[in-house]
């Protein structure tokens, strides 16, 4: 019962948690909130999934409020090429005017995010460029130094130098060699055009676009947010997807519901919960989820042996899994990395615990004593020829019931049906091979 109250809580906290998403943004040097004003939205650290919906937020409330402009402040060494395309992508579609600040550093993706603002600032002694792509395939190159050109030329900056930050075969005479990447000072940015101004702080920034006296909203990330960014971290998402699968796994081994089962469902809830605040994991992703998890119950309760329910249930499962992450690269990196982890920490567990009563079961090898009307399956070698009836079905391995003996038996290699008519065909010591027995109308 205790397991049962700790799942109990677990799911009161996701509830409150999702509840929670929406937080408002608070101001700051006190000014009051009202409609209009100017908002900011500080992205610093690795550029993620989270701070990309921090953005979106951000973005989403300050054009609800008719805001005046949207000041984005960027000290950032970049992050997931993904959620750096995807935070670019919202500040150039929203109508209202930005502004990017680059306070410190704006490297690799927070180059290309600096790129996409209506005005370009960066701090005195700040930094940007040095967006070399990991790993060094033309195809990644190609395809990055096309977001950078193509997001400077749309906000009239040049384009080449732009690229430059990314493709080390450029070369710019009198800015950049062959064979380096671009990476520019704030006063260099500033003379070749890419920084509009160069100044000292945030106050200095609001009196450059006149808005001083303007109230100032801040956008923060809330506690789900928090939670969210830490959860769906590659490494994390990982961690969390073995630590679930091998929960599940140990529940199996071990009879009656325990420590297995609940760490597995809070590591998979944990998982989930996260990418559905990041708006990766919708409802469509926990109901495949949830089929997957009948059809593999079903095959492991209900129907003997491992057949095309179980198969459709794993695949199920590690489909859902796949599709909430916001890019396949990533999604197949986790999945890998977490089914390598769940295979050796399987195999540590057999070792630990050994095989279940259960586990024989699911797996065929197994048969009960006398008393519960098996029998185990010996070396009978007067079965031959015998007929008898399916009990289960025999996919290739089953139970039979013959001569009022229920045993352990395998087909030929096909699959029979339960309720069937089969004879013995071979003995090979303790493994009795039986065949389906046709009708006269068949």
């Amino acid at each position: 019962m205790k397991n049962y109250k700790l799942i109990l809580l677990y799911l009161i906290i996701i509830i409150l948690l999702l509840a929670g998403i929406n937080l408002p943004g608070r101001q700051i040097e006190g000014i009051a909130s009202e409609p209009g004003g100017v908002y900011r939205v500080t992205i610093s650290g690795e550029l993620d999934p989270g701070i990309a919906s921090l953005v979106e937020r951000g973005i989403r409330e300050a054009e609800a409020a008719d805001a005046k402009h949207i000041i984005f402040v960027i000290n950032t060494y970049g992050g997931l090429v993904d959620s750096s395309i995807r935070i670019k992508d919202l500040i150039m579609n929203t109508p209202l005017e930005t502004t990017t600040y680059v306070e410190g550093r704006a490297f690799s993706g927070g180059a290309l995010v600096a790129l996409g603002g209506d005005n370009l600032i960066m701090q005195e002694g700040s930094s940007i460029g040095a967006a070399e792509t990991i790993p060094r395939d033309e195809k990644y190159i190609s395809a990055l130094r096309t977001e950078f050109r193509s997001t400077a030329e749309r906000k009239n900056r040049d384009g080449e130098l732009a690229a430059a930050m990314v493709d080390a075969d450029l070369e710019i005479p009198g800015i950049i060699e062959r064979g380096k990447i671009l990476s520019l000072t704030a006063r260099e940015a500033r003379e070749q055009g890419i920084a509009d101004f160069v100044l000292a702080d945030f106050p200095a920034v609001l009196n450059q676009l006149s808005f001083g006296q303007e109230e100032v909203n801040e956008i923060l990330p809330s506690s789900p947010e928090r939670m969210a960014r830490f959860v769906t971290r590659p490494g994390i998402s990982a961690f969390l997807l073995t630590l679930g699968f091998l929960g599940l796994i140990l529940e199996i081994m071990v009879p009656g519901w325990g420590v297995g089962g609940t760490t597995g469902v809070l590591s998979l809830g944990l998982f989930f919960t996260g990418h559905m605040i990041h708006g990766y994991a919708g409802a469509g992703m926990i109901v495949l989820l949830l089929v997957g998890v009948f059809l593999l119950a079903l095959e492991l309760f209900v129907i003997p042996g491992f057949g095309i329910t179980g198969i459709g249930g794993v695949v199920a499962i590690l489909a859902s899994v796949y599709f909430v992450f916001p890019s396949a690269e990533t999604a197949l990196t986790v999945i890998s990395i977490a089914l390598v982890a769940t295979l050796v920490g399987a195999f540590i567990l057999l070792r630990i615990f050994g095989v279940s009563r259960f586990w024989k079961r699911m797996s065929m090898d197994y048969s009960e004593t006398p008393d519960e009307g098996y029998t185990a399956s010996q070396s009978k070698a007067e079965l031959l020829g015998e007929r008898g009836q399916t009990i289960t079905p025999l996919r290739p391995a089953g139970i039979t019931e013959i001569n009022g003996e229920r045993m352990d038996v395998v087909t030929e290699g096909g699959m029979i049906d339960r309720d069937q008519e089969v004879e013995v065909v071979k003995i090979e010591g303790r493994r009795i091979v039986v065949k389906k027995i046709k009708k006269e109308s068949e």
